[in-house]
């Protein structure tokens, strides 16, 4: 399978945000990605705001759930977490 030279991915950038454009358009913003390093960032203002301990990582998986957000691994392997735009159900409530 030939595999594409970057000169030809750069080639495609301006189409492919075309047609992402489009399909925004349509259907609503697509997923956003965050890096853990902002989102602990975050979090921490957060628990220091409602006196709860920033180091409960717990505390931390259940915040980013609650705040609509699922991890994910980015090509290279890395972890992310991308915003799903939704909040769960909270204390029992069904969906």
């Amino acid at each position: 399978m030939c595999q594409p030279t970057q000169e030809r991915i750069m080639d495609l950038n301006p189409e492919l945000e075309k047609i992402v454009a489009e399909f925004e358009e349509e259907f609503g913003r697509l997923p956003n990605v965050a890096s853990p390093e902002k989102l602990f960032a975050k979090f921490r203002k957060w628990s220091d705001r409602n006196a709860n301990s920033s180091d409960d990582m717990r505390l931390f998986g259940m915040h980013l759930a609650e705040e609509g957000y699922l991890p994910c691994r980015n090509a290279d392997g890395s972890l992310c977490f991308v915003y799903l735009g939704y909040e769960p159900p909270r204390n029992g409530e069904r969906a």
